[in-house]
């Protein structure tokens, strides 16, 4: 079995929980079956489990497949792109599978806590966004496409995440053909 057939299988289910189509449970549960069954996609699984219908299968297939287009169609980036909560992360590493493992290397380290970090006592930091009606505060966290910030968006009055993109994630590099 592939690497890459692993890893699109993880990031299809990383995304399906991120998008609420199923629960944690129904997500190990259908990679504990496709761990005795890897010929199947991990969509197909949970299709034949009943978690998910076939239209929704084909709305997250479609949505894997922006995802990896967003990341040049390479699956290690795009898997590194994804957060992955600890508790799903632990239960993942509990798996004795080595495809499993392999995929879950690949996903970024997740911050020193999950908690969200104490407002500053001073917005002497604050920086405003040029153009836009939001004042930095703090940065929050970095990763393989990006960097965000807690902002203030200051038409509503209150906080929210702003994601900044990488120049070099904005875009995919141009192959040259030869003719």
């Amino acid at each position: 079995m592939s690497a890459a057939y692993s890893d699109r299988n993880l990031l299809f289910g990383v995304l399906a929980l991120q998008m609420d189509f199923l629960d944690r449970d129904a997500l190990i549960a259908a990679i504990n079956a496709w761990i005795h069954e890897k010929t199947k996609p991990l969509g197909d699984i949970l299709v034949e489990q009943r978690t998910l219908r076939a239209d929704e299968r084909d709305v997250l297939d479609a949505l894997v497949q922006k995802h990896l287009d967003r990341h040049c169609g390479d699956v290690e980036e795009s898997l590194a792109a994804v957060e992955v909560p600890t508790p799903l992360r632990e239960e993942l590493r509990s798996l004795a599978d080595p495809d499993v493992q392999a995929s879950l290397a690949l996903l970024p380290t997740p911050s020193e806590s999950d908690e969200p970090s104490p407002l500053p006592s001073t917005v002497s930091v604050a920086k405003p966004v040029e153009g836009l009606h939001y004042l930095v505060l703090r940065p929050h966290d970095k990763g393989g496409i990006g960097e965000v910030f807690v902002t203030l968006d200051q038409e509503l009055n209150r906080q929210v995440a702003l994601k900044e993109m990488h120049d070099s994630a904005t875009e995919c590099p141009v192959q040259e053909t030869t003719g």
